[in-house]
């Protein structure tokens, strides 16, 4: 049973009370207040911690109700009264108290309360791409909006930030997925309280900067250029002693990534127990898409993977930096390949839209293709349950034989005869 007593309520009363209701059983709750022998449902609860809050209940609407007014010592008994007193005038007005708290607490709730409840609460639960995230919030919203409330957020404010982003740093793309960040932030506001319902979202109606669809891709001409400048990555001098124990290893990694059309992460994340050499597979089992994902392996990307060095006590295919951690950064090597075989416009993301593009022109059906990228919608997921991989791992051989041709591992009519390939030698 609660453990309920009328005292008067003193500093030294209230720094030497102890906890004295029963223990918390199952089906049970267990309870120590003392109430005030001189306001009206004023009291001090103390928790079997030792924790000691002040409270307030009173009735309104019919109903019995309880506010926490603050926990003791961050604020006073003569604060706590006080306060006690100043809701209890709000009753007599009509005025809920624990409703006034909460629209009080929601007044003073900053952008940076909301950006870190949305990355904890929602963003790293549900999103696998919730460093994206992070990182929008910290480059972008927090030094402009961070200490801004939420509800004085405005619609210019957020063009404003918007237009900062893609006009004068010139990122529309980035500008455009930060508006978005927010947008989805206002939402949960309003589900979690901090906002009211019918509350206007500041980053709706704010208008996108026009996206241009990406169509680059590496075309047959260009790949053996690129191979080479990957080849000569390896001997590059570099500064850094960390560098050059990743560096053997990014040879393999953009190898793979042509030869398996996997996303960046997936690829750099992928283990040695998910490949199956007998079986020629390497199987994701956690993707973008939400479920596993098996890719052929063809001959040539399991000669790759064999020659691969491991790295004792290292469960992943590509070691990084710190012990049994994945190699996580390829940007700088990939900047420096790139600009090395003439191609500084493509992206690690254009070798995946690469081998996408090698096998439709070589009149791979479509909906192999999507299942060979993982990359598809649930109506399409329960098509491609009905594929068999002899399909797809045709799909893949292709790949292999353009890859090969690049290296000179080939015959000169695997490149002539690639298929889309025209008679003057354009793809």
């Amino acid at each position: 049973m609660p453990s309920e007593t009328t005292v008067r309520l003193t500093k030294r009363y209230v720094d030497g009370a102890k906890y004295r209701g029963q223990k918390y059983s199952p089906g049970a709750k267990s309870r120590d207040v003392r109430w005030d022998d001189q306001l009206s449902g004023f009291g001090l609860r103390i928790y079997p911690s030792g924790k000691k809050s002040f409270i307030l209940t009173y009735r309104h609407g019919g109903l019995q109700r309880l506010v926490t007014l603050g926990q003791y010592p961050s604020i006073t008994l003569y604060q706590a009264r006080s306060l006690a007193q100043k809701y209890r005038g709000m009753l007599a007005e009509g005025k809920d108290p624990q409703e006034v708290k909460r629209k009080d607490a929601a007044s003073r709730y900053t952008m940076a309360q909301l950006c870190g409840e949305y990355l904890e609460r929602y963003a790293k639960p549900h999103k696998k791409s919730w460093k994206g995230d992070d990182y929008r919030i910290q480059k972008h919203i927090l030094p402009t909006l961070g200490r801004k409330p939420v509800r004085e957020v405005s619609r210019e404010k957020i063009t404003t930030l918007h237009n900062e982003i893609g006009s004068k740093q010139g990122n529309p793309y980035e500008a455009n997925r930060t508006l978005s960040l927010l947008a989805r932030m206002f939402e949960l506001a309003k589900l979690w309280g901090h906002l009211e319902d019918s509350a206007a979202n500041p980053a709706h109606g704010v208008k996108k900067f026009p996206e241009r669809k990406r169509d680059r891709w590496i075309t047959p001409e260009e790949l053996p250029r690129l191979m080479k400048a990957i080849d000569s990555y390896v001997k590059m001098p570099s500064m850094e002693s960390k560098n050059e124990e990743v560096k053997p290893y990014i040879r393999y990694v953009f190898w793979l990534y042509l030869l398996t059309g996997l996303r960046r992460n997936e690829l750099l994340r992928a283990k040695w127990e998910d490949v199956n050499l007998e079986r020629g597979e390497l199987r994701l089992p956690d993707t973008k898409a939400g479920r596993s994902h098996v890719i052929p392996l063809t001959p040539t990307a399991q000669a790759i993977l064999k020659e691969i060095p491991r790295q004792h006590g290292n469960p992943y295919i590509f070691p990084g930096t710190k012990p049994g951690r994945h190699l996580v950064n390829v940007d700088s090597a990939w900047r420096k390949i790139r600009k090395s075989a003439g191609l500084e416009d493509v992206r690690i993301h254009d070798l995946r839209r690469s081998v996408a593009s090698w096998l439709v022109n070589s009149g791979t059906p479509l909906p192999v293709i999507q299942h060979v990228l993982n990359h598809s919608t649930l109506s399409a997921t329960q098509v491609y349950t009905k594929l068999r991989q002899d399909p797809i791992k045709s799909a893949f051989d292709i790949v292999s034989r353009i890859f090969e041709a690049a290296r000179g591992l080939g015959s000169e009519a695997d490149v002539v005869d690639f298929p889309g390939r025209s008679a003057n030698g354009e793809a």
